[in-house]
């Protein structure tokens, strides 16, 4: 199938801005995910957190706390890291389907370039063989001319010897 140049240059451009566009999001989600827990941190300020471990409230459900913050954390890198993978695999398959495509393209042009080759041989060949056959229809009416020419000097040369 053939596309142009226009639509090839056009998907490649749609593939790089989409991997663009996915990598600043997998970005941007992970620095959420990293803030999270710092902005946690810092709200706790150094003498609530001294107070907590004073009194010893709070400071195990601070501990869970941080340990689920942490798992939750750990379980979202993970899916944005396959997600980021998945559309690294994404933009090497596209850029293998627009190598191809080049490859098709130039394909079809050495084709057309040999086509507009063979087109050209072929009209010169249509007009030699054109012309042979003019030299052999002006051949023929020459021998029939000098044919009747000299069938007429015959006729003429009999008719003058029997006079």
């Amino acid at each position: 199938m053939f596309y142009s140049y226009k639509v090839i240059t056009f998907i490649g451009h749609f593939i790089c801005c989409t991997m663009y566009i996915i990598q600043t999001r997998f970005n941007r989600t992970k620095l959420v995910l990293y803030q999270r827990p710092l902005k946690l941190q810092l709200s706790y300020t150094d003498e609530h957190e001294a107070r907590n471990e004073l009194l010893g409230a709070g400071g195990s459900e601070h501990k869970n706390t941080m340990m689920s913050n942490t798992e939750r954390l750990e379980r979202s890198s993970r899916r944005l890291d396959d997600g980021y993978r998945m559309a690294l695999e994404t933009e090497e398959i596209g850029q293998n389907i627009l190598n191809n495509l080049a490859q098709d393209r130039e394909k079809i042009n050495n084709a057309r370039g040999r086509l507009n080759n063979v087109d050209s041989q072929l009209t010169q060949s249509s007009r030699l063989l054109n012309s042979m056959y003019r030299r052999v229809i002006q051949n023929k009416v020459l021998m029939f001319v000098i044919g009747v020419i000299i069938v007429g000097i015959i006729i003429l040369a009999l008719y003058g010897m029997l006079k």
